[in-house]
């Protein structure tokens, strides 16, 4: 009888353990979803201010990868090109250029990623003098993978 209630004792102690471990599991669960919505939140507001800066500026901003395509860019920038934002990003931002001028800010963009610092140069077109800026953006682990391009007419 004694092996029978050890028995009967030692499964409800594990059945309370077992529950508790749940509950405690539901706690942390739904703590985690509330660190995460707040954090979502919080990308979207800083995101928002970005995306504000982006298309308050008068000037040209485009963000490359580092094969030179383009992550994002501003309407002034997708204007000048004669095109909308969303037909320009994921092409490569050297594609509706000339072939020498495309081949000069290529040059660039990999001066910029490779320095991990600011690359600045004017082009004249003829019709308009641009100064570009050309700074790398930097992961965590110091490598540059991509640009940012500024153009300034």
């Amino acid at each position: 009888m004694v092996k029978i209630i050890t028995a009967i004792a030692t499964q409800l102690g594990l059945a309370f353990e077992r529950k508790r471990a749940e509950e405690e599991l539901r706690q942390h669960r739904e703590h985690l979803e509330e660190l995460v919505g707040t954090r979502t939140g919080e990308l979207r507001e800083k995101q928002q201010v970005l995306l504000s800066i982006l298309e308050a500026t008068p000037e040209s901003l485009i963000l490359l990868d580092r094969d030179g395509r383009i992550v994002t860019c501003n309407e002034v920038a997708a204007r000048r090109a004669g095109k909308r934002v969303s037909d320009l990003v994921n092409t490569r931002f050297t594609s509706a250029l000339p072939a020498e001028i495309a081949k000069h800010r290529q040059t660039l963009i990999d001066q910029a990623i490779q320095k991990r610092s600011a690359v600045v140069d004017e082009d004249d077109t003829g019709r308009d003098v641009f100064s570009d800026l050309l700074q790398s953006r930097l992961r965590q682990q110091g490598r540059g993978d991509a640009a940012s391009v500024v153009l300034a007419s």
